[in-house]
């Protein structure tokens, strides 16, 4: 079997089984001790450009530092933003006393001034270059110009360096590190820091975009946000996240890039429903329920530049609209967040009606609207076939899972689980609405694609994990980066796949040579 018919097949069924995975609580909020401190985690907007880049260029090296910050403050891994903040000043406190310390000793007289003549004296046995820093300290600290030198000024001094070289220790500095609490609790561990990276390394930017973005003015989002506007009588639902917590069968961005997806529930009820949504991420929406409560779906997607960005299923094309990608509010992920009160102003100014519910989270599944409750995930594919954490294959016969004979890779399939908790569903292209074209992916993203490589024998997992691709494929699976890399090892008389690789090297088996990938040493 090809890799075409792939979703007339029973891999298309294939699942990842909430009832194995931790689920998500149907009233679960991601909301801080105190809301007031709730941090933006729109993370790769917020990120400073160096870091951004950073991890576009080399994310394990990024998240290597990250990580030996976290064991630095703490040994357990796991820090609290109090921690950073105190680190933070402890760090600083260090930097001062180094620059202070090196003239102190000019205090010959130890009287708490480095005065002219004991400046003067030091200076003859110091270096040329000793003394040109000399000078221009004496020119940068001596407020008062009386040629004499206080511990004041001195520590005034090293306090406006260190201040200006790493920034002042304050709440804004922490938000940095603190843009990967993705779960705003204000607490940071090891895997929560993992996760975030390896979720925006994709998406992560080149420094030659960022440079096109500072060339590109941005404009005010409350000026061109224009919306159909909503009946009378209707229900404003404002819907925001970084990305869907199932992985789709079709891309509505392109073979190279990954596309989520996520589920709405409409309840029943009699007032008609206004749902304006915005994700980071490429997704499908599938709507399900009493649908035909939803008299307009507003989709915005995160980009047009490889396809329509976002796709409907659920509703005809009649109630859809499409907006630009660089227009209205831009993504949030708890309701708490900033960004979501300033989404909240100009859905509201642009439509003449406030929003009623606002739904906001990292990763987005089942959604109940109009209640906003988040529904235990399940995978609304239908079809027998599951596989659990043990990297197995099962049937569900009679309430009891049947183990298969097939064997999978645990690791890909953790990492799939942890990427995608509600599985692979299953899309029919024909019956998605959309502003661009919609396919179905030859090869799946991510470890789900991987997977369904060596499910039809066209790549085999080395002992040293090495993915060996033995027969031809039309191309590699998209969103390989970061944690998500792999070492491909293409066999001797394949020829090389199209699409993009990642991160993940390539390494030819008949010469040897790494070709291709961020992992090639």
């Amino acid at each position: 079997m090809n890799l075409v018919s792939l979703h007339n097949s029973v891999l298309a069924s294939v699942i990842v089984a909430l009832s194995f995975a931790p689920g998500l609580n149907a009233n679960a909020q991601s909301s801080a001790s105190d809301p007031s401190l709730s941090l933006n985690i729109a993370i790769a907007d917020e990120l400073t450009d160096q870091a951004a880049v950073q991890i576009g260029r080399n994310p394990d090296r990024y998240l290597e530092r990250q990580i030996a910050l976290l064991y630095k403050i703490n040994p357990d891994g796991e820090i609290t933003r109090q921690d950073y903040l105190d680190y933070l000043e402890v760090e600083a406190s260090k930097q001062r006393a180094g620059l202070v310390s090196k003239y102190v000793y000019m205090d010959i007289s130890t009287d708490g001034v480095m005065q002219s003549g004991e400046l003067s004296r030091a200076k003859k046995f110091l270096s040329a270059n000793e003394k040109a820093s000399l000078d221009v300290l004496l020119n940068a600290a001596d407020l008062d110009q009386d040629a004499d030198l206080s511990y004041g000024e001195l520590m005034s001094h090293a306090t406006r360096t260190i201040n200006e070289k790493i920034g002042a220790p304050s709440r804004k500095t922490a938000n940095d590190l603190f843009l990967h609490d993705t779960d705003s609790n204000l607490r940071l561990s090891v895997e929560e820091l993992r996760a975030s990276v390896e979720s925006i390394a994709e998406d992560a930017p080149t420094a030659e975009e960022l440079r096109e973005r500072r060339r590109t003015p941005s404009r005010s989002a409350a000026v061109v946000c224009e919306l159909p506007k909503p009946s009378e009588n209707a229900e404003v639902m404002l819907v925001s996240g970084y990305a869907g917590s199932a992985v789709s069968t079709v891309t509505v961005a392109g073979p190279d890039q990954t596309t989520s997806v996520a589920t709405m529930t409409i309840e029943e009820g009699d007032n008609p429903l206004y749902i304006f949504s915005t994700v980071h991420g490429n997704i499908v929406w599938k709507l399900d329920g009493a649908t035909e409560r939803v008299e307009r779906f507003v989709a915005k997607p995160r980009s047009r530049a490889n396809g329509p960005g976002v796709g409907v299923v659920g509703v005809n094309s009649e109630r859809v609209s499409f907006i630009e990608p660089n227009v209205c509010p831009k993504y949030f992920t708890s309701e708490q967040d900033g960004g979501a009160r300033i989404a909240q102003s100009q859905i509201a100014a642009a439509l003449g009606q406030p929003v009623d519910v606002t739904v906001a989270s990292n990763k987005l599944f089942n959604i109940v609207l109009p209640s906003g409750r988040r529904a235990m995930a399940t995978n609304p594919n239908e079809g027998p076939t599951i596989i659990a954490p043990d990297g197995n294959e099962y049937i569900l016969k009679d309430g009891e899972l049947v183990k298969q004979t097939s064997e999978f890779d645990a690791r890909l399939l953790s990492m799939m689980k942890r990427t995608y908790p509600a599985g692979i569903v299953r899309i029919d292209p024909e019956k998605v609405v959309a502003s661009g074209e919609v396919t179905s992916y030859e090869v799946l993203p991510q470890e789900a694609g991987v997977l369904q490589l060596i499910r039809y024998g066209q790549a085999e997992i080395t002992p040293d994990r090495f993915v060996r691709i033995i027969k031809e494929i039309p191309r590699f699976p998209p969103g390989l980066n970061g944690g998500h890399s792999v070492k491909f090892l293409i066999a001797k008389g394949v020829p090389m796949p199209n699409g993009k690789a990642g991160h993940s090297s390539v390494t030819l088996e008949e010469t040897g040579e790494c070709v291709s990938g961020s992992m090639c040493r």
